[in-house]
């Protein structure tokens, strides 16, 4: 049987939170979203993801350049069960060279 398409609800909060550290930010961060196992944390990120993407083409109309990059890190992976391990990770979806620009900003 198919999947059904779940509407997403709730989380405005959440969500008016997130996009409102993007914007305030104007430099690079990292954005920890943490929580049980099945609460929604991914679609949280997939819908945020939407609104951003959304949000920076309106912004980008009105002249306003901004980028953004969405990464998914489960930390319950085995294989990211320490910091050394998550910085590698990171290093090969962003490059060496963003991560270290990351670390020195």
């Amino acid at each position: 049987m198919p999947r059904q398409k779940v509407e997403f609800i709730g989380r405005k909060r959440e969500i008016d939170t997130i996009l409102a550290s993007i914007f305030d930010w104007n430099t690079q961060q990292c954005l920890f979203i943490d929580g049980a196992g099945g609460v929604g944390k991914t679609s949280l990120i997939g819908k945020v993801s939407r609104q951003l993407t959304e949000s920076l083409e309106q912004r980008r109309s009105e002249g306003i350049q901004q980028n953004y990059q969405i990464f998914n890190f489960d930390l319950d992976d085995i294989r990211l069960q320490s910091p050394a391990e998550i910085c590698i990770d990171m290093i090969k979806v962003i490059g060496a060279e963003k991560f270290r620009n990351y670390l020195t900003n």
